[in-house]
């Protein structure tokens, strides 16, 4: 989650780094990840055949066997982490990683050799094997982490860059390095299963969707079906807001899910997330979807306050992030698509006789000072008898952009009928709000 909805910093955010490492990262558009893509030469979601190279979800991660104290939300004392990460840095030639295995409730470490070899070794470090704030298991895997730190060296020494690889980094809970690739080429792709072994990697890859064109589609016959959002891609209908269904009332898994988050045997849920959750919260379902659900509380103004996103993972419906209240309630644009601001041309005020409104609009996302150009897609307008609700979008760019100030467009609108006495609403904002007399270039 991001924006109003993301974590908050601090201790929270080590509950991210944790929970991404468990349950593997938020899939982006078009993602090549079909579950059972692992055999050699396997094609993923997006249509490409992967020349040998595995898909990442395919991969699952190392389930420890051994049970532990930790839950949802809670970590592991920092000297005993400190402890197992000196063994780790002492032993460093067999070495696999360290990590929490939220499931287990336990903290695993990786060895290369034979685990019974060092786990008296590694339980004795700092008294772990004593504890009982802390369980620890011990496994075996194939490669050390300074071995997936080198296969990502070599791939990221800029030499010979494979243009359409963007990210990547050791998904030690996996054992192999995890690769991110946008609209690679057949040759990108032989060339980086020549490069690596492929049994040391995974890829993730993203296919760049086609740009929308067209008319903006934002506004729904009914308006109960409006979709809203907080900030980032979580969305939900208005409807959720005007009869909150109580998540107990549900019996569907992620909702149990949530549910299984705030029980009594969920102690570090409560010591990490009670500033924002308070003591025995009341959720509510805001959506749920095939593979993603979002629950909420609702505060006395009516909108979400703190909340929980639960996903579908391989090992069934796990929450993958928690958030505070929504200031910044707005409408939700389809994927893909950047809110445009409009206001009115100060040049050209309308009139009451006029079907032709004069309008400059302005996208809102970072885009590098660049004007939208042919990404601006037409209008949606909706009229009634009293007002007029206007909706601008702009095709997303793809890749990071600069946040400058964007110029402003001129455009004009044609309505069915003259203006009258009208009232003209920007309906890209939530509630829709009057399009104000506009300064020109931002």
């Amino acid at each position: 989650m991001r924006s109003a909805w993301g974590l908050r910093l601090g201790v929270l955010a080590v509950v991210l780094v944790l929970l991404a490492v468990a349950c593997g990262a938020d899939d982006g558009p078009d993602v090549a990840a079909d579950s059972g893509a692992a055999e050699a030469g396997a094609t993923g979601s997006g249509g490409i055949d992967l020349q040998g190279l595995t898909v990442c979800d395919a991969i699952p991660t190392i389930a420890s066997s051994v049970e532990g104290p930790l839950g949802a939300a809670a970590n592991p004392p920092d000297d005993a982490m400190q402890a197992l990460s000196n063994y780790g840095q002492r032993n460093a030639d067999i070495f696999g990683g360290l990590w929490i295995d939220r499931g287990a409730g336990s903290v695993v470490i990786a060895v290369t050799e034979d685990p019974e070899v060092h786990r008296a070794a590694i339980t004795a470090e700092a008294g772990l094997g004593e504890r009982d704030d802390i369980a620890v298991d011990v496994v075996q895997v194939t490669y050390t982490e300074a071995e997936l730190l080198s296969v990502l060296n070599s791939l990221f020494d800029g030499n010979s860059r494979i243009s359409s690889l963007t990210s990547g980094g050791p998904s030690i809970a996996q054992n192999v390095v995890a690769l991110d690739l946008i609209d690679p080429t057949p040759e990108d792709l032989a060339q980086l299963s020549d490069t690596v072994d492929l049994d040391q990697v995974c890829v993730t890859v993203t296919i760049t969707p086609p740009r929308p064109t067209g008319v903006v589609e934002v506004l729904p016959a009914d308006p109960s079906q409006q979709r809203l959002t907080c900030g980032g891609s979580d969305t939900f209908a208005l409807a959720a807001l005007d009869d909150p269904v109580p998540v107990e009332s549900s019996n569907h898994p992620a909702a149990v899910a949530a549910l299984a988050l705030f029980s009594e045997d969920d102690e570090g849920l409560g010591e990490e997330l009670g500033s924002m959750f308070g003591d025995d919260p009341e959720l509510f379902v805001l959506d749920i979807g095939e593979d993603q659900a979002l629950f909420a509380t609702i505060e006395a103004d009516g909108l979400p306050g703190a909340n929980v996103r639960v996903s579908l993972r391989t090992e069934g419906w796990r929450a993958t992030g928690f958030g505070g209240g929504c200031s910044n309630l707005s409408v939700a644009y389809p994927e893909g698509l950047n809110q445009v601001e409009i206001s009115l041309d100060p040049d050209s005020p309308p009139a009451a006789d006029q079907t032709e409104i004069a309008l400059l609009v302005t996208e809102r996302e970072c885009a590098s000072g660049q004007p939208m150009g042919d990404r601006l897609l037409d209008p949606q307008i909706v009229e009634t008898d009293d007002r007029v609700l206007l909706v601008f979008a702009a095709a997303a760019q793809f890749g990071a952009a600069d946040c400058q100030g964007n110029p402003s467009t001129s455009v004009t609108v044609t309505l069915s009928e003259p203006l009258g006495d009208r009232e003209l609403l920007d309906a890209g904002i939530f509630p829709p709000a009057p399009i104000m007399t506009g300064e020109g270039d931002s």
